[in-house]
């Protein structure tokens, strides 16, 4: 299953979304000191995951923690870069939300060096998709004009990996040539994307009405179409 390996990769990137490689060796030979090797890896990889908040699986959502280890997963492993600030250290206690960027990536292509910013939401609810999106614009732009100031409160501590400090000192004093700050990623088409219909139904006059609820209310809007439904949800409704 696709789901089973996307899934496992997922959690194996817990640990490098939590420590640089030279934090996650240098805890490793800690443990090596107390037990074997294979022992000594399994026990940073359980202090990684503990980082994680406690509660329910949809405490979790809203506080945006998984959806923030998704982000991470998908700058590092599909657009090759790497984190310049590690957020998950930044707050030392589990219980509190982190504030600013969600993600500040770096990483060099043709000779430009890329600043790759990154924001999440993810809502236990189905239904709030137009607040998450809205939530995402307004964060992203937020963190377009302010990613500077943050970047410079970290420099030069632990929560960037001692390779990426020249880097985040030459950005900040505007040394660094060549810059691009990418702009959002967006769907190729905003249109037919969906693959699961729901659509409330009502009876009026001994007709069946199909569509949407007219906003702040129970009355249904008919229509034949949905234009960001696969086409033959359309085809299915007719039918119904």
């Amino acid at each position: 299953e696709l789901r089973d390996d996307f899934l496992n990769d997922l959690v194996d990137t817990i640990i490098l979304w939590v420590y640089s490689s030279e934090k996650y060796e240098e805890l490793t030979e800690l443990e090596m000191k107390k037990k074997p090797k294979e022992i000594a890896h399994s026990t940073v990889v359980r202090k990684a995951k503990q980082k994680f908040r406690k509660g329910t699986d949809d405490n979790i959502l809203v506080q945006g923690q998984f959806g923030e280890l998704l982000l991470f997963h998908l700058i590092q492993r599909f657009m090759h870069a790497t984190p310049l600030l590690r957020k998950m250290n930044i707050t030392t206690s589990s219980q509190h939300e982190r504030f600013g960027a969600d993600a500040i990536h770096f990483k060099v292509e043709e000779d430009k060096n890329i600043i790759v910013l990154g924001e999440a939401k993810t809502y236990s609810s189905k239904y709030r998709f137009n607040a998450a999106f809205e939530d995402a614009l307004s964060s992203i732009l937020n963190t377009y004009k302010t990613h500077r100031e943050e970047l410079n409160l970290y420099v030069h501590e632990e929560f960037l990996d001692s390779e990426m400090d020249a880097i985040a000192e030459a950005y900040l004093d505007k040394s660094l040539e060549n810059v691009e700050i990418h702009e959002t990623i967006g769907m190729q088409s905003p249109c037919r994307y969906r693959n699961k219909a729901q659509f409330p139904i009502q009876k009026v006059n001994n007709n069946l009405l199909i569509g949407f609820y007219k906003k702040k209310s129970h009355d249904i809007i008919p229509t034949d179409k949905c234009i960001i439904q696969h086409e033959i949800n359309d085809k299915i409704m007719k039918i119904i």
